[in-house]
C-alpha cells in the first residue's frame, strides 16, 4: 500500500491529509504510481499553523511510511491571464509565451514560474489560461516542506484542481467558489472551459460575469473541514472536497483541468535539494515500452512482407509452369497453323497501319504538322498531336475521312506563336 501525504497551504493555516491506496498495475501506461484510484482510505487529516507542519509530518512518519508528498498552493499567490496565440503546437506556445507574459506581469518574467492550460483550439488559434507565481514565493512555501525528506510527487494550484474535479463532472454553466482567509476565489465554467477567474475580498460584493447571473445556474461552495454548513454565502451547493480526496485524485490521474506541475521541468530551483529526492521519484518507463512496441511492430511488418513475398513467388512459379505446359501442348497440336495465323495477323496489322498513315498524309491541311502518332491495334484507336493554324480544320479533315470515327479532343488546345497545339483521339473503323 502506498501512502500519500497532501499538504494544502492556505492563507492563514495549513491543511494536511494522509491517504493509503493501492498502486495501479497500469502504472507504465498511466505515467504515475497510482494510476486508476480504485481503492483508497483516509488515514489522518487535520489543520495546523505553518510553524507546526514539520513536527506533525515527523510524527506521521513515525507511525506510517509515507511514500509521496503532494503540495497544494493557494490561488491568491498566482497571477492568471487569458491569452490567445496564433499557434497550435505546445513547443511553439512555450517558446512564445514568455514574450506575451512579459507584457502582462509587473516584474520581469525571469522572476516567475509559469505554466499554461490550453482551453480551446480553433481556426489556428489557441486560447490559453496561464498561471504565474513568483519564484521566491514558491521557494518560501515549498522549501521548508522538503526538509521532511519525502519524495515530492507534484505541486498544484489547489483551487484550480478542485475546479477541475467539478468541471469534469459538470455539463453546462456552473459557478464555483472557495473561501480562504480574507479571500473568496471565483471560477465560472461553461462545460469544461474556464470562462472567468476572480479573486474577491470577503467584504466585496460578488459580481458574476455576463451569462452567469441566472440564479438557476449551479453554484458550488467548497466546504473546508469542520466548517459550519451555515456560512455567509447562502443558496449554494456545499461540497466537502477534502473528504472526497479530489485533490489527490485529480493530481494523480492528471485530468485535463489539473495544474500538476512536473517538479523537474517547471521548478528547477528546487532540485538543489539532496539527490535522494530525485532518486525516489518513479522512473518513467513509457519511452522504453513505446520503443519496444514500435520495434515489435516493425519486425511483424517485415515478417508479414517476407511471407507474402514467398507466397507470391510460389504462385508465380506455378503459373509459369502451367503456361509452359499449355504452350508446349498447343505447339504440338498445330505448329504450322499457329505460324500461319501469326503471319496473317502481322500482315493485316502492317497493312492497316500503312493505310492509316497514308490517309493522314492525304487529308491533313498543308499548314499542319503532326509531331506524334500513337496507334493501339488491340483497341483500334489512334491519337495524334501536332501544330496548326486552326485546329478546327484538322478536325473537319479527320471527320471527312472514311476510316476514322468518334473523333474527340484528348487534350487542351494551347496557342504559342500564333500556332495551335492540338491533340485528337479517334477510333479506326474495321
Amino acid at each position: 500500500m502506498s501512502k500519500v501525504l497532501i499538504v494544502d497551504i492556505k492563507s492563514s493555516h495549513i491543511d494536511y491529509s494522509l491517504y493509503s491506496l493501492l498502486p495501479s498495475i497500469f502504472y507504465p501506461f498511466t505515467g504515475n504510481p497510482f494510476g486508476l484510484l480504485s481503492v483508497s482510505k483516509e488515514v489522518k487529516r487535520g489543520s495546523c499553523e505553518d510553524k507546526d507542519i514539520l513536527s506533525i509530518i515527523e510524527g506521521l512518519k513515525k507511525e506510517h511510511k509515507i511514500n509521496y508528498l503532494i503540495i497544494g498552493l493557494p490561488f491568491f499567490r498566482f497571477t492568471h491571464h487569458f491569452i490567445d496565440l496564433p499557434l497550435l503546437r505546445e513547443k511553439e506556445i512555450r517558446t512564445a509565451l514568455p514574450f506575451e507574459l512579459e507584457k502582462k506581469l509587473p516584474l520581469p518574467v525571469d522572476e516567475y514560474i509559469y505554466d499554461f492550460l490550453t482551453l480551446k483550439k480553433k481556426k489556428g488559434l489557441s486560447s490559453l489560461l496561464t498561471l504565474s507565481i513568483r519564484k521566491q514565493y514558491l521557494i518560501n512555501m515549498v522549501e521548508p516542506l522538503l526538509k521532511a525528506e519525502i519524495p515530492l510527487y507534484g505541486i498544484t494550484c489547489t483551487f484550480l484542481t478542485m475546479v477541475a474535479e467539478i468541471g469534469n463532472r459538470n455539463r453546462g454553466r456552473a459557478i464555483i467558489l472557495q473561501k480562504d482567509g480574507d479571500f473568496i476565489y471565483l471560477a465560472c465554467l461553461l462545460d469544461n472551459e474556464v470562462r472567468a477567474l476572480r479573486l474577491i475580498k470577503k467584504e466585496e460584493e460578488i459580481v458574476y460575469p455576463f451569462g452567469f447571473e441566472d440564479p438557476s445556474i449551479p453554484r458550488y461552495l467548497i466546504k473546508e473541514p469542520g466548517e459550519n454548513p451555515d456560512g455567509e454565502l447562502e443558496d449554494y451547493r456545499r461540497i466537502d472536497m477534502n473528504s472526497r480526496y479530489s485533490l489527490l485524485r485529480a493530481v494523480t490521474k492528471k485530468q485535463k483541468w489539473t495544474f500538476n506541475l512536473d517538479i523537474q521541468q517547471s521548478f528547477p530551483e528546487l532540485l538543489l535539494s539532496p539527490p535522494k529526492y530525485r532518486a525516489l521519484i518513479p522512473r518513467d518507463i513509457r519511452p522504453l515500452v513505446a520503443s519496444s512496441l514500435f520495434a515489435l511492430g516493425i519486425c511483424l511488418f517485415i515478417l508479414t512482407d517476407i511471407i507474402a513475398y514467398q507466397k507470391e513467388k510460389d504462385l508465380l512459379s506455378s503459373l509459369r509452369r502451367k503456361l509452359e505446359i499449355l504452350k508446349e501442348t498447343e505447339s504440338l497440336k498445330r505448329p504450322e497453323e499457329e505460324l500461319k495465323e501469326l503471319n496473317r495477323e502481322y500482315r493485316k496489322s502492317r497493312e492497316r497501319i500503312v493505310e492509316v498513315l497514308n490517309t493522314l498524309i492525304k487529308i491533313m491541311p498543308k499548314d499542319s504538322v503532326i509531331n506524334a502518332i500513337s496507334i493501339d491495334n488491340e483497341q483500334k484507336t489512334l491519337e495524334i498531336e501536332g501544330i496548326t493554324e486552326r485546329s478546327t480544320k484538322v478536325l473537319e479533315a479527320l471527320d471527312s475521312s472514311k476510316i476514322f470515327s468518334n473523333i474527340s479532343y484528348s487534350g487542351a488546345i494551347t496557342v504559342k506563336e500564333d500556332k495551335e497545339h492540338f491533340k485528337f483521339k479517334m477510333e479506326i473503323k474495321e
